[in-house]
Order: structure tokens, then sequence, then C-alpha cells
């Protein structure tokens, strides 16, 4: 079994619950959306090499050719533990990682076999099937929904998710509030004590711009009128100038 791999490094977590907790991120290539201010478009599209950390935190990279078995991305973890005990989970993100998530189930079983690390997945809450085949192995579930929202692949993800969900949704200036509201309310239907992170877009390039405060407070109070734990927080990472 092998996956398109985009690149592996050491870095501290720049969104949503667990801001600041040192992760092994581990980004698959390939999505299938394409949204407008996305971050990670060198992750969009399956591509010919990844980018290997050669050491924790160092930003020194070997380049190796794709694709990536399950045991080769595992010697790179076992390494990285090795040297670097602390992290506080692995981190499968991308593109969308549950376009490979074969490959995941088999990569995940075979860390749970040497660590007790937990494994975070980033995923659009697309793919329900996909999800379906490995949420047993995934401890916590990054679910970022995008607006306009695709109400019921969305609702069957986070239904299998149960407790192990949070919620990322990315602001815009021109986001409509109505389809903020739908997300708000599809997300109390499931659990109305699921972390929702409300996160203000980080102007990646023209034409991009982020809410203002005023915009910011209303979706606050709209969604707070239905859920429990609601937090504004933009992307760390990019006013830290983390990797």
């Amino acid at each position: 079994m092998v996956a398109n791999i985009v690149e592996v490094f050491s870095s501290f977590q720049g969104e949503g619950l667990f801001v600041g907790q040192p992760q092994l991120f581990i980004r698959l290539g390939g999505c299938n959306l394409h949204c407008s201010y996305c971050d990670t478009t060198n992750a969009q599209k399956p591509v010919k090499t990844a980018r290997i950390e050669t050491k924790p935190f160092s930003r020194k990279f070997i380049t190796v050719r794709n694709s990536i078995s399950a045991e080769q991305l595992l010697d790179y973890v076992n390494k990285c533990i090795s040297q670097y005990p602390f992290y506080h989970a692995i981190s499968l993100t991308g593109g969308e990682p549950l376009m490979q998530s074969a490959f995941l189930g088999e990569f995940s079983h075979r860390l749970h076999r040497f660590h007790k690390m937990p494994i975070l997945l980033e995923t659009n809450g697309t793919l329900p099937e996909n999800l379906k085949e490995i949420i047993n192995l995934i401890d916590i579930v990054s679910m970022d929904i995008k607006i306009p929202i695709q109400k019921e692949e969305s609702l069957r993800s986070l239904r299998l998710c149960g407790d192990k969900a949070y919620i990322k949704i990315v602001v815009c200036a021109d986001t409509p509030e109505r389809d903020l509201s739908t997300a708000c309310r599809l997300v109390a239907k499931v659990n109305r004590n699921i972390p929702v992170i409300l996160q203000p877009v980080s102007p990646v390039r023209r034409g991009i711009r982020a809410p203002s405060v005023d915009k910011l407070f209303r979706i606050y109070h709209l969604f707070r009128k239905h859920l429990q734990d609601v937090r504004i927080i933009p992307q760390v990472h990019r006013v830290m100038k983390w990797l």
C-alpha cells in the first residue's frame, strides 16, 4: 500500500483547538475541493516528490520520490519520535487525506502497534464513506466545514466522529451569514457541545479578504445561541511565521 505524500515535518499546531501544541505533520497530496482561500495549493494534486524533514524542527529536508509505502512512512515517523518524544499528536493533513483512506488505515494500524501517540485527522468532512473505513483508528478529528456546506455529507461525517471531533469554519469578508447559520444549526443538530472554531481567513492572495470585527461578533453570537463552545482563533502559525 502506497500514498502520495507532499511533506513530513515538525511544527507547532497553528489552527483550531490545539494551537501551540507540537505536532508531527504528514501532508498528503490530492483534494476533492478547490477552495478559493486554500493556503496549501501545493497539496491540491498529487506531487512527484515528497519533502521529508531530516530532524525535528530543523527545517532541513530531503527529497523522496513518490509513492511512499506505509512502512517507509512509519520509519520516518519512528525516527522523529525517537529524537523528539514530546509531540502532542501525529497530524494527518492535506489536501484531503481521506482521498487515500485505505493507505491511512494501514499506516494508522501500524503506528498504533508501536506508539500510544494520538492520531489527528484534518478533513473537510465531505467523504463520510472513506471516514467510516478508518474512524476507529483515529483519535481526534479536526473537521473543516466548507461554505457553502455539503449538508448531507457533513452531517454523516459528524455523526461518525462522535466526541472525537471539533469543527473549524473559515470565515471570509464575503462569506454569506445565511450559510454560516446553516452550518451552525447542522452542528447543533448532532451535538451542542462540539467545540467550534471560527477562523478568520488569512488573505493568501488578491481578492481574499478577512471579515470585519463586527461580522465576527455577529457570527460568534449567532453560533453561541446554539452551541456551548465557540471560539475565534486565526491562523497563529502565519502570525508567528512557523513552518
